[in-house]
């Protein structure tokens, strides 16, 4: 679900006439709340290495929250630019973009990090919340209930803190169970 979409179902549910700037900073607020709340599962990104060794990162990965980096079944370790004699391989992150060494052209890379939160602005309203998209309805009554308090409509806010609650128990159930898996890496002989 679109960020345009979450405003749409917000707007269905309660009349309001709060500018759309509001709403996004209000969701951008509870998806923050959420990534601290929940250890989101890990994802992975792939993609194949070129001649220059330097690989821009998703806008969700930060270097603090990269767990492996592969380059064809080989782990590269991660090192800080502080390191004066790394082991071989290495990797590091220098300004929001991934330098391998050594970098071999035509190999296939994968990151698995955690993924964060990514800033949603109201000028782009087709972006996706990097939040799991099976949980966007909590981002949808989380606004709502945002909007009754404001208008100091205590039934809705009630009914939707109830809806709210219920998702936010799957969520907790599911998104739990889900972020205490992590990636085992093994060397193959």
């Amino acid at each position: 679900m679109n960020l345009q979409t979450i405003l749409e179902r917000v707007d269905l549910l309660i009349d309001n006439d709060i500018s759309t700037q509001q709403k996004v900073t209000t969701i951008n607020e509870i998806s923050k709340q959420l990534f601290r709340r929940f250890p989101v599962p890990d994802k992975f990104v792939k993609f194949t290495t070129t001649s220059i060794p330097y690989y821009t990162l998703p806008d969700d990965v930060s270097e603090e929250r990269i767990r492996s980096v592969i380059v064809n079944g080989i782990e590269y370790r991660r090192v800080t630019p502080e390191d004066d004699r790394p082991n071989y391989p290495f990797c590091t992150v220098v300004a929001d973009h991934l330098f391998l060494y050594p970098n071999t052209p035509d190999q296939t890379c994968v990151i698995f990090y955690q993924p964060r939160h990514v800033e949603l602005s109201a000028s782009n309203l087709s972006t996706v919340p990097t939040f799991p998209e099976d949980y966007h309805e909590i981002l949808v009554y989380g606004l709502a209930i945002w909007i009754a308090e404001i208008q100091r409509d205590v039934d809705m806010v009630n009914n939707f803190q109830r809806k709210y609650d219920e998702i936010l128990k799957d969520a907790e159930r599911h998104l739990r169970k889900m972020g205490n898996k992590r990636v085992i890496i093994t060397n193959r002989w």
